[in-house]
């Protein structure tokens, strides 16, 4: 369950309102911004996903050339690494590039804990046994 993008997708979309579960229309994914996946405080940080086009994808694998702008964004906008890795060169044209966000909800904890109560698949069952729900 840390190894993919289904639970981070879900808590991302949720806290931002949307309540479908699935990939939004109109050719976008998720993406994690750091390699982290045996570590579950980083793997499921809100500063360690990102929503971008769909062919933008592959560029922000492994070492693709996003993949610094893209940790260089999350340590400056949320003043977070895994494991105090940083990145502290500003990759090249980084400050023309413009960034958008979706707006967030109140109370997105509740919103989450809502939505995995209405569910009923398996991951939902175990993730609120883990969370106490």
């Amino acid at each position: 369950m840390y190894d993919d993008n289904t639970t981070p997708r879900w808590a991302f979309l949720w806290t931002h309102g949307y309540l479908r579960a699935s990939h939004p229309p109109g050719g976008w994914t998720f993406a994690h911004v750091w390699d982290e996946s045996k570590n579950p405080k980083a793997y499921t940080h809100v500063a360690n996903i990102v929503m971008l086009p769909e062919y933008l994808a592959g560029l922000s694998d492994k070492n693709g050339p996003l993949v610094d702008v893209l940790r260089y964004h999350s340590q400056l906008k949320y003043e977070w690494s895994p494991n105090n890795k940083s990145i502290n060169k500003i990759p090249n044209d980084y400050d023309e590039l413009e960034w958008r966000y979706l707006d967030s909800i109140c109370n997105p904890r509740d919103q989450v804990e809502c939505r995995l109560r209405e569910l009923k698949n398996k991951r939902a069952k175990v993730l609120c046994e883990l969370l106490g729900l």
